[in-house]
């Protein structure tokens, strides 16, 4: 099988070479980056190009009837895949950095553009995709796709590279995300203006593109000269603009939520009149959410610092509010605002909260005080977070459970339904402690002893 591989590399090569050649949009892209006027735009035109040479390389020369057994080896992939990707990257990877040490010398800034790295697992993925096939015209189709989103997706490592150089020489960069003609909603959630302090996690979606994306990824150093789209209003404006209107929602930011009914992506906005709350959507709710969290949360102080707070539909958070703490973040339901929706979200049967003070009082008060003396106590003793839990909650854990066996509806007699389902299915003290938070700030108090043991949790202080 080896035998045959030299002769097709050869041919692919030259065919390669042929498409480009004769490629009139490479060779204007090609001047314009020799004379300094290229972008991240025209780059990903080019790579494009570049991806559809080296496609067509492939179609012309590779078939079921040139390949033994139709099917194309490993061995035989790796030998004609990897070289040809190693050019197209080595070509792309070039003008990149040309182009971007063209911008930063507009830009003046005196930091040189650097290549993207060659990324030899998205190579080898090609090669495992199209060598595990049972016949090579099966996945024929989508190989060839996948040559094209590789050579694009070179462009986006630039960028990412580019900008995490720049961010760690003490510049603020920011990754603009257009769509390019008709898209999918993913890559329409996708679009907008980003910190690079806030996409720059390995694999973040803002630098991910599928088969046959064309969205332009792009970090422009500039003043600011440049169009880009808003993230809100979807029309185009000057990004020195997004400065000015800073009394309307900012940039796009995508957190990890995992709450416990809640877990994935959640797309959000800076509401740029706050220091730290950011919304789904900008609704009335949404922005009456805000304020109040503000004066409440911010304003107030009474809860110590949140470092994030998330107001989000319903239907995304599937809850009402989830307080995060390892990242001390507040995800809160923007319907909550509403009294109407409020009464049909909140089943007061089930939880003692009958306002959305109620609510922060268990969220915060309740969740996150809770979680602040664990830390304390973990602390002090240098033990693992869950003893630190297991051994602080001790002695209100006994007791409860000597009342329990005692009378079986001891926890929803005296605080909830949620505390006992959650004690009964988690042998968890997390909501009763937060809803005991929630009956003393109401002044509904039932049963003194239990209220000073969740207390001496709360109030623990190292």
């Amino acid at each position: 099988m080896d035998d045959i591989t030299p002769k097709l590399l050869n041919a692919i090569k030259n065919t390669y070479e042929k498409e480009i050649s004769s490629n009139q949009l490479i060779k204007e892209i090609t001047s314009k980056i020799k004379k300094g006027n290229a972008d991240y735009e025209d780059m990903l035109k080019y790579s494009k190009e570049l991806g559809t040479c080296l496609s067509k390389a492939f179609q012309e020369n590779i078939s079921d009837e040139v390949l033994p057994d139709s099917k194309m080896y490993y061995n035989i992939a790796k030998s004609l895949i990897e070289p040809m990707c190693k050019e197209n990257h080595k070509a792309i990877a070039s003008h990149c950095a040309a182009v971007q040490t063209s911008l930063n010398q507009k830009a003046k800034i005196g930091i040189k553009g650097i290549k993207p790295t060659y990324k030899q697992e998205k190579t080898d993925g090609i090669i495992n995709y199209i060598s595990n096939a049972n016949k090579y015209s099966e996945r024929e189709k989508s190989f060839l796709q996948s040559l094209s989103t590789n050579a694009k997706s070179i462009v986006d490592d630039s960028v990412k590279e580019n900008a995490d150089l720049h961010f760690k020489s003490g510049l603020s960069p920011k990754i603009i995300r257009r769509t390019s003609g008709k898209t999918c909603k993913w890559c329409q959630n996708l679009a907008g203006v980003y910190d690079y302090a806030d996409v720059s996690n390995t694999r973040n979606d803002v630098f991910r593109r599928h088969a046959n994306c064309d969205c332009v990824v792009v970090y422009d150093p500039s003043d600011g000269s440049k169009k880009v789209q808003d993230v809100w209003s979807k029309k185009i404006i000057y990004k020195k603009d997004i400065v000015l209107n800073s009394d309307k929602m900012g940039r796009k930011t995508i957190f990890d939520i995992d709450t416990r009914k809640s877990k994935g992506h959640l797309i959000t906005y800076k509401n740029d009149k706050y220091k730290n709350i950011y919304c789904q959507t900008n609704t009335k709710n949404a922005q009456k959410m805000s304020e109040l969290l503000d004066k409440m949360i911010n304003q107030s102080k009474q809860y110590g610092d949140v470092s994030k707070i998330i107001v989000v539909k319903n239907k995304a958070l599937q809850g009402i509010a989830s307080y995060d703490h390892v990242k001390n973040n507040l995800y809160i339901s923007e319907e909550l605002i509403n009294p109407l929706k409020f009464s049909s979200l909140v089943d007061r049967t089930y939880f003692p909260s009958m306002t959305i003070e109620d609510i922060l009082n268990h969220e915060l008060g309740g969740h996150k005080r809770h979680w602040d003396a664990i830390k304390r106590y973990q602390k002090k003793y240098g033990i693992s977070i869950d003893r630190a839990k297991e051994e602080l909650e001790e002695k209100l854990r006994k007791y409860v459970v000597n009342q329990k066996n005692s009378d079986i509806l001891y926890v929803k007699r005296y605080v909830s339904r949620k505390a006992d389902d959650k004690l009964e299915k988690a042998s968890s003290l997390n909501e009763l402690i937060a809803d005991v938070n929630v009956l003393y700030k109401q002044g509904k108090i039932k049963e003194e002893f239990l209220y000073n043991l969740v207390m001496e949790v709360l109030n623990y202080d190292g």
